[in-house]
């Protein structure tokens, strides 16, 4: 009998020594096929990410504004019946796949451009020179500039975004 149940213990340490092997043994493969399935498929989804992210980058981008300076001059206005010269910069904003055509456009036509604005300072009202935010004048060159420069051929949406015109306080001329 006590050979028996010495044969029992022995047995239960041979299985537990069993288990544990055959544990560790699925543990390890199971880490090799996981780290296997993983350099297999691991990079596909990433370089995947990477072009997505890429390609939004590259619209966000193209969808950023940029400026482009139209003009930057004295203009003169004499509604007053006195010369007032204005140290005056134009600049228009346009979305940055649409720069290299409207550079070239502006550049085309930049004669007929600055004389249209040339026209607006020579007839504008002395008042509109006073505002804040030069509201009027920019208007009216707004309206020139995106008949002139065009519609994005994809959208129908006008190129210029918005017209900025920075102004320096006009001096008075004597003559």
């Amino acid at each position: 009998m006590a050979e028996q149940a010495a044969g029992k213990d022995a047995g239960k340490g041979g299985d537990r020594k069993k288990t544990i092997v055959l544990v560790a043994a699925l543990l390890i493969g199971e880490a090799i096929i996981l780290g296997g399935a993983i350099m297999l498929f691991g990079r596909e989804p990433s370089s995947a990410m990477a072009a997505i992210e890429q390609a939004e980058l590259l619209e966000a981008e193209a969808d950023r504004t940029v400026p482009l300076e139209v003009l930057a001059e004295k203009l003169g206005n004499r509604k007053q019946g006195v010369l007032y010269v204005y140290d005056t910069d134009i600049h228009v904003y346009v979305r940055a796949r649409h720069r290299d055509r409207v550079k070239a456009e502006l550049d085309r036509l930049s004669a007929e451009v600055r004389a249209e604005i040339r026209g607006i300072w020579r007839t504008a009202d002395p008042r509109h020179f006073d505002e804040p935010t030069l509201e009027t004048l920019t208007r009216q060159v707004d309206l020139i500039l995106r008949e002139r420069l065009g519609r994005d051929p994809a959208t129908q949406q006008p190129c210029v975004e918005r017209t900025v015109i920075s102004m320096m306080p006009g001096f008075r001329v004597e003559g």
